[in-house]
């Protein structure tokens, strides 16, 4: 696996080794139902020694937008298989479920239990930054939820 660039940590680790696996779940009405991949699909291996890791996602973005020309963003992109292949049915499927079924009455009680109790101070933090990100005219006013000592510039 080649290294997302030319930096080595001070203790020699040069970032050319695959980490933690992580599955990944593509859903989609272009999928043949039950398909499960854990090789290369046909023609997207870009090298012999290619691979599924996380960069596997933006080559496979690359190719979807129209992209596949364009210059890849590092080394690992240019390296990683993509999932392309998997959309590779003509039609959409038609068995595809349209609405989710309710939830249960004893989890959604569990769903409101969780509601009802305080935020830690990581969510709060997120609260306010989609507040300040999304309704500056709240968070100007002070109305954004949150810890007050954040609340004001």
């Amino acid at each position: 696996m080649p290294a997302p660039d030319e930096f080595i940590a001070k203790n020699g680790f040069a970032f050319d080794r695959l980490g933690v696996r992580i599955p990944t779940v593509a859903v989609s009405p272009w999928i043949p139902k039950g398909t499960v991949v854990h090789d290369a699909l046909p023609g997207e291996k870009p090298t012999e020694f290619s691979a599924f890791d996380s960069t596997s996602t933006l080559a496979t973005a690359n190719i979807i937008l129209g992209l596949e020309d364009a210059e890849p963003l590092g080394k690992r992109m240019a390296w990683a298989n993509t999932f392309a292949g998997l959309m590779s049915l003509d039609e959409p499927r038609n068995d595809c479920p349209e609405k989710l079924a309710d939830l249960p009455e004893a989890r959604a009680g569990a769903v409101e239990e969780q509601r009802r109790k305080p935020l830690n101070d990581h969510l709060e933090d997120q609260l306010l930054y989609y507040c300040v990100m999304n309704h500056a005219e709240l968070h100007k006013n002070g109305e954004c939820p949150g810890r007050p000592e954040l609340m004001h510039d």
